[in-house]
């Protein structure tokens, strides 16, 4: 695992902690005004961890 490796996975585990601390209800905005990353890495994280089904997407 290199360090991009690393803060993938840092982040990764963010974003799980904000939603898991709003009992999984929260919008993009909210995840990003949680955590301070940016919206863009925000939804790549996302994408990754519903398709690993991880999280669901409100909505679907």
């Amino acid at each position: 695992m290199n360090s991009s490796d690393d803060r993938y996975a840092i982040r990764s585990v963010d974003i799980l902690a904000a939603v898991a601390g709003k009992n999984g209800a929260l919008t993009v905005d909210g995840i990003v005004a949680e955590t301070g990353l940016p919206k863009s890495t925000v939804f790549r994280i996302l994408a990754t961890l519903t398709a690993r089904r991880l999280l669901d997407a409100a909505g679907r």
